[in-house]
């Protein structure tokens, strides 16, 4: 396996870790998200390698933790809206997806539909999401943006996502001619996910709580 799925599972853990030391148990809500998010691609992670190695076939872990990564991101970029509005669309699309997903599985060839189809359109929805959190947060906003959580955060997952809609196309087209394009794809995408990664670790600090000091200054 290469080194830098290790390194990309390794920076998968800072935000967690970030967010441990700096917010304690009680993180601003999309920072829980982002918690739980990083939490459950960790899991998905390690098991994806425990499986590949004890059983071989370690594609169907897709199918159940692909739709939560999409519902855990839906509802941290919920929680950045600017109006209650808009984050209630967020959270109405989310039994859509599962529902979606679900019939998709049930009636279709799992693999290559889920590969072909269902993990781009998933992706691409995450996308169309934080790329309009990102734009519609940065036009209200008054303030230096690099000050801002949301901002890092939305750079990083859009980084992300990206990856994530166009490699499964990119795999397709080429796997039987060109192998060797669709592994540099991957190893590529995992890189860019370290820096997703390390760009949402700096959201988790940019808004740290002041610390509160006693005593004589």
């Amino acid at each position: 396996m290469p080194v830098v799925l290790f390194v990309a599972l390794l920076a998968l853990s800072l935000p967690i870790a970030t967010g441990l030391r700096v917010w304690g148990r009680r993180p601003p809500a999309p920072l829980g998200w982002l918690m739980v998010w990083c939490a459950l691609l960790l899991t998905s992670g390690l098991l994806d390698i425990v499986v590949a190695y004890t059983a071989g076939n370690n594609l169907w872990l897709s199918y159940i933790f692909m739709p939560l990564e999409v519902v855990v991101a839906l509802l941290m970029l919920a929680c950045w809206q600017p109006s209650n509005a808009l984050a209630r669309g967020y959270r109405l699309v989310i039994p859509l997806i599962l529902a979606g997903t679900a019939v998709v599985l049930l009636f279709t060839e799992g693999a290559e539909t889920f590969d072909m189809w269902v993990m781009p359109l998933l992706s691409l929805l995450a996308l169309v999401g934080t790329m309009h959190t990102l734009v519609h947060r940065t036009v209200l906003s008054r303030g230096l943006l690099t000050g801002y959580d949301w901002f890092w955060v939305c750079l990083g997952f859009s980084v992300y996502w990206v990856g994530f809609v166009g490699v499964p196309v990119f795999h397709k087209a080429f796997i039987s001619t060109y192998p060797g394009w669709v592994r540099a794809a991957y190893e590529t995408r995992a890189w860019t996910n370290v820096a997703a990664f390390l760009l949402m670790t700096w959201g988790m600090l940019c808004q740290r709580p002041t610390l509160q000091l006693s005593g004589r200054s």
